[in-house]
């Protein structure tokens, strides 16, 4: 698809509004930037992210990206032939892999580089020990023939190399490992990289679970517990309603009632319907998926962990589970952490980051 180009107004400059990632190209003649907002009549329902390439000189405007998807990272090549980025089109909106995506500057032929590589790019592990850390895109070595580049595959986050001449893919460096840094020197070739090393849906966590029990006889059956945070949470809140084989659960920053939280969450109102496929119009398919609705069947002791100014999973989910156990006896406990948000476990007070793991080492020994 060739990109249309166009003088640039002065009325462009008004709506270069969430402007990201800006760069000159090599030779200094092009400016490249990312508008991470629609600036369309529809913008409240379109989430494109494109990136856009300025002419300096002729100050014509040119489309990268053909403003279907979510891209990002633009990356020059040291000899300006191109420019590397890191995106999708959104074909299951935000859970679409993001894959390598390359402009030829000469051509002006954009396409993906590894539309069969079915290995998300970027680094998708969580930790609570590198604040701030910033994935580092695609990294250009200096002859321009490749880059290096984070991928996240069967719980580890390593190193690859993207060879633009053959167009494949080379691990660097993998094993059970987490990359979540990763800086080149662009003349001796030389590489740093932050390192940290460890290893759908209920279906699939409780035959990971029969393995695990199946290959380890030093794991107890009969004394297993679970506990997750967001997403991980909500699949904790479902686990004990449908399963007694855990002896303790905690549950962590959680959604326990898709109906109510229909809306009211920072990560927007389209996300229940991007998880769920409904909206506010079919409750019952909502009460469905809400752990709430199985609240009855839970016999595991359950401890409750929530954050009062937590806006992605707010706080009212918390209270409506641990409520609806009390009311019918089960054994449960709610602790709440006042003045943190969702990203306690990340980022919050150190004190309350301790406090919060006290919590589940206690819960965990007294239960299991």
């Amino acid at each position: 698809m060739m990109a249309v180009k166009r003088g640039i107004v002065s009325e462009d400059l008004y709506r270069l509004k969430s402007v990201v990632n800006p760069q000159f190209s090599p030779d200094g003649q092009s400016f490249v930037y990312v508008q991470t907002a629609d600036v369309s009549e529809e913008a409240d329902l379109s989430f494109k992210h494109d990136v856009y390439l300025l002419n300096i000189e002729t100050k014509e405007l040119a489309p990268v990206t053909n403003g279907t998807g979510y891209f990002g990272s633009a990356a020059w090549s040291p000899n300006g032939k191109y420019l590397g980025m890191i995106g999708h089109e959104r074909e299951y909106q935000n859970a679409t892999l993001s894959k390598i995506w390359l402009y030829q500057t000469d051509s002006a032929s954009f396409s993906c580089f590894t539309p069969d590589w079915d290995v998300p790019v970027g680094d998708f592990m969580v930790g609570d020990f590198h604040q701030g850390a910033v994935s580092p895109g695609l990294v250009w070595t200096s002859d321009s023939k490749g880059f290096y580049f984070n991928g996240s595959d069967h719980g580890s986050t390593n190193i690859y190399f993207g060879d633009v001449k053959d167009g494949g893919v080379k691990p660097v460096h993998v094993g059970e490992q987490h990359v979540y840094g990763l800086s080149v020197h662009s003349d001796s070739g030389k590489a740093i990289a932050a390192i940290s090393y460890g290893g759908g849906d209920y279906q699939d966590l409780m035959l990971g679970v029969d393995y695990v029990l199946a290959q380890y006889d030093f794991v107890a059956e009969n004394r297993l517990g679970v506990t997750g945070g967001s997403y991980g949470g909500f699949m904790t809140n479902w686990i004990v309603g449908h399963t007694n084989r855990f002896k303790a659960a905690v549950t962590q920053r959680s959604i326990s009632n898709w109906i109510s939280f229909y809306g009211v969450s920072d990560i927007g109102y389209y996300f229940t319907e991007w998880q769920i496929d409904g909206d506010f119009r079919e409750v019952q398919k909502l009460w469905k998926h809400s752990p709430l609705a199985y609240v009855g069947n839970v016999e595991t002791p359950l401890l409750i962990l929530h954050s009062e100014k937590d806006y992605r999973c707010p706080i009212e989910q918390a209270e409506q589970l641990f409520i609806a156990l009390k009311r019918l006896g089960k054994k449960t406990k709610f602790v709440r952490f006042p003045e943190e948000n969702h990203e306690l476990s990340r980022s919050g007070k150190p004190s309350l980051r301790k406090s919060r793991l006290d919590h589940i080492v206690e819960w965990f020994r007294a239960e299991v």
